[in-house]
């Protein structure tokens, strides 16, 4: 095997920082109610694997204790986890952002209107 320290040993690269952690990005699992090629965590609606209850009690704990800024979820499709809102009203109910990325598709008629004001407004929803 070729050594490659002695490369790393000499450099003119920045040394790197790490600041505190400002976002928690958190997966609530891989259900989602579309099959994409493109999905990098392969999401479908045959999936069940979801976040358990347990460690979806530990977030609000840890946004607060960690003094976190921001709540990403992220998922499959986050707002397909039975405990989407409470996690979102929880993070909002700290003054945080709360944010998710997803497919809209899965989405109601009615819930653009309370993610928007939920998420993306700055008072608890």
């Amino acid at each position: 095997m070729l050594s490659t320290i002695e490369l790393l040993e000499v450099t003119d690269f920045p040394n790197i920082r790490r600041d505190r952690t400002q976002t928690l990005q958190v997966n609530l699992g891989y259900r989602c109610n579309q099959t994409c090629v493109h999905c990098h965590v392969n999401a479908g609606p045959n999936r069940t694997e979801m976040m358990s209850d347990a460690l979806i009690d530990l977030i609000p704990q840890v946004l607060k204790t960690r003094n976190i800024d921001t709540l990403d979820l992220t998922g499959g499709a986050p707002e397909m986890h039975p405990r989407f809102r409470e996690l979102v009203r929880a993070a909002r109910a700290l003054g945080l952002l709360a944010r998710h990325t997803s497919t809209p598709s899965c989405c109601g008629s009615h819930w653009p209107c309370w993610c928007l004001d939920a998420c993306y407004s700055r008072s608890a929803a």
